[in-house]
């Protein structure tokens, strides 16, 4: 229920039944009202067909806010990847920026938002894999990162960022066994580290040759390191999701 209803009207609903407002356009001083009369209510942010029109992140984050504070659940909408919706067939999300991203790469980035009960896919479905992955995703917490490589032996790999890694880069615990004295990197395919490139270091470094980083910002090129892939545009906002000692996989589609 939205605000083409009189709140008179919904106050008499809420009094016989559970009822979902919508948290896109409800004022909260309406909401305190119709949780005085039930408990039970729920709360859903609207889902926008026509591109341009998604609510922004910051009012995302202002409403999901208010709501935490007075205890309703609340829930958004992400694209399907299947049989989009019509009659636009352009995707149904909440959040603007996430129209066009992958459906896997929308569900995490509103799961580690820790501001939503539950997501919902507002197109008609998704791709069996899409699921999978998603399924996945919530029973282990380890991200996908979708991932172009030179070196194929580093997919499907669970990785650590390291725990003391900057913020600006994603450190790979696991590479360092690599990176000891006598393992040699020669150099290649040296030039500018931009966000999302990933890199190997060559035996100029000398004993860290063999260390493999993932890069959130731009960095120079640096002779003493090969870049040796990049991370899929439409998954770089899930490096800013990985911190310190959390788990990723790097995967080829």
């Amino acid at each position: 229920m939205d605000n083409g209803f009189a709140i008179s009207e919904i106050i008499k609903l809420a009094e016989k039944m559970v009822i979902v407002i919508n948290a896109s356009t409800f004022k909260i001083s309406d909401l305190i009202k119709v949780k005085k009369v039930n408990k039970s209510i729920f709360a859903m942010f609207n889902f926008y067909p026509r591109p341009e029109t998604g609510i922004d992140l910051y009012q995302f984050v202002k409403i999901a806010h208010e709501y935490k504070k007075i205890k309703i659940p609340l829930y958004a909408f992400i694209s399907g990847d299947l049989n989009k919706r019509g009659p636009l067939f352009m995707g149904l999300p909440t959040l603007e920026f996430t129209r066009d991203l992958p459906p896997y790469v929308s569900y995490v980035l509103l799961n580690k938002s820790k501001l939503l009960d539950g997501v919902f896919v507002g197109d008609i479905g998704l791709k069996e894999d899409t699921i999978k992955r998603i399924d996945q995703y919530q029973k282990d917490g380890v991200i996908h990162l979708k991932a172009k490589l030179l070196n194929a032996d580093l997919y499907n790999k669970k990785f650590t960022n390291r725990i003391d890694s900057p913020l600006s880069l994603i450190r790979i615990l696991e590479s360092r066994e690599y990176a000891s004295v006598g393992h040699k990197v020669k150099p290649n395919n040296i030039k500018k580290r931009i966000r999302g490139s990933i890199s190997i270091d060559n035996e100029r470094y000398q004993r860290y040759s063999g260390e493999i980083m993932i890069y959130k910002k731009d960095y120079p090129l640096d002779q003493k390191v090969n870049v040796i892939g990049n991370v899929d545009n439409k998954y770089l906002l899930l490096l800013d999701l990985i911190k310190g000692d959390d788990q990723f996989v790097l995967i080829k589609d």
